[in-house]
């Protein structure tokens, strides 16, 4: 099941940081929940800090792993993103590929799709541990909400595909929006 970045871009964007981090520390837990081994994974690696700056975000999010501790995800301003091991830029929707597999990284690189700074290793290290699962964000999301899932799942998906071909309009009425102030 593909992941409704474009709804999700558009949502993220405008919620404040605090409603932003509470939203990622809920699919964190879900996540660590469904995919304990990963984590487990995780924790053995070397302590690494990824910055993970979201082209089509007002923010930036700090994901720490390694050292035997639990991996966090910290919603930060790009004023405070400060003290990382690497760094990595892309769009969402891109780095949500590349984290269910359905993109090749490299690829994705090359193409200069995703750009990477720092420690490379660290990087290299945690797509090492993401190989080794199967990882469906999307189904990992909306596991929780039982047999409402499909239904969910129809109604972001047809959300998701109309506002994709609405974002266009959306997005330059926003900015011509922001100008005019």
């Amino acid at each position: 099941m593909f992941f409704p970045s474009s709804l999700a871009t558009a949502f993220l964007k405008f919620m404040p940081v605090p409603l932003v981090q509470a939203v990622t520390d809920l699919a964190l837990l879900h996540i660590k929940n469904k995919h304990p081994s990963l984590f487990s994974n995780l924790k053995a690696l070397p302590k690494s800090q990824i910055l993970i700056e979201l082209s089509d975000f007002p923010f930036f999010m700090l994901f720490s792993f390694g050292n035997k501790a639990d991996a966090s995800i910290d919603i930060l301003d790009p004023l405070d993103s400060m003290g990382y091991t690497t760094k990595i830029k892309g769009s969402l929707e891109t780095l949500l590929l590349m984290l269910e597999g359905k993109t090749d990284g490299d690829e994705e690189f090359f193409s200069r799709s995703i750009q990477i700074f720092g420690n490379t290793s660290s990087i290299v290290s945690f797509r090492n541990v993401l190989d080794r699962e199967a990882i469906s964000l999307y189904d990992d999301i909306v596991a929780p909400l039982g047999a409402f899932a499909p239904f969910v799942i129809s109604a972001l998906n047809i959300a998701d595909s109309s506002f994709s071909k609405l974002s266009p309009m959306f997005v330059s009425s926003w900015n011509d929006l922001r100008k005019s102030k």
